[in-house]
């Protein structure tokens, strides 16, 4: 950026980084350049204080004034979570929260463990943030692919809505595929089935039987109705959740 200051090539000193000269023009420009690099320092010793990368962007609009509040992705993650919950019940389910609390956790760990701070500027998200997360959850927290894949996918929600609120402005998305890998469907044989039967089960167990052997998430359990488990009613609302 421009300093809104000019130096002759043949005055400027490349080793000592100032203009050479005795005259009072020149003191005041060298005074000039050194108060410009000290509001620098400050603002970077800031952005680390703070927890926050070193962004030359976010480092120039605090110069001009333009804009002294960044936008941490993170925050905004949070903020997106707290109007869902509010909204629970309404327009989302209480599972569909808590995979988005549960990416949010995924999220923190991982802006800790690559950049080493507490959040990231919006600018900074790129491609390299989306497949740095990719590898970052497979190789260091032993995530699949498609979990994975689920995490980016609520990544990418975020990251269009900052788009849209121009925060942002190209999209990091635009050479990343979101893939799913089809898995196929097992089931019990009539031998394993009939060993369940047969088992002494304590009522907990008999709980976490019947969340697998029905495809609910422990999360919706709570949406259960007395209705639901009549007449095969569960088994119908199952079926129409994961559309078989």
């Amino acid at each position: 950026m421009a300093i809104q200051r000019k130096c002759s090539p043949e005055k400027w000193n490349t080793r000592k980084g100032c203009m050479v000269g005795t005259k009072d023009s020149v003191k005041e420009f060298n005074a000039y350049l050194l108060a410009f690099q000290t509001k620098v320092y400050e603002i970077q010793r800031s952005l680390l204080t703070e927890g926050n990368l070193v962004d030359p962007e976010l480092i120039k609009r605090n110069l001009t004034g333009k804009d002294r509040s960044a936008k941490m992705f993170l925050e905004i993650f949070e903020e997106h979570n707290e109007n869902m919950h509010r909204l629970v019940g309404k327009d989302y389910s209480a599972s569909t929260l808590t995979k988005y609390a549960t990416c949010l956790k995924s999220l923190k760990l991982f802006v800790q463990f690559q950049y080493k701070t507490s959040d990231i500027n919006v600018r900074l998200m790129d491609f390299k943030f989306i497949t740095s997360l990719e590898m970052y959850l497979k190789t260091q927290k032993g995530v699949g692919h498609n979990t994975t894949m689920g995490y980016i996918k609520k990544v990418k929600k975020i990251v269009h809505f900052c788009i849209a609120n121009k925060w942002l402005n190209s999209d990091p998305f635009m050479a990343f595929k979101v893939s799913i890998n089809k898995t196929a469907r097992t089931f019990l044989s009539d031998i394993e089935m009939k060993r369940l039967t047969e088992k002494d089960l304590k009522f907990g167990d008999w709980r976490k039987l019947g969340i697998c052997l029905f495809l609910v998430a422990t999360q919706d359990l709570h949406t259960l109705m007395l209705q639901n488990l009549q007449k095969m009613r569960l088994l119908k609302m199952v079926m129409e959740q994961h559309g078989l």
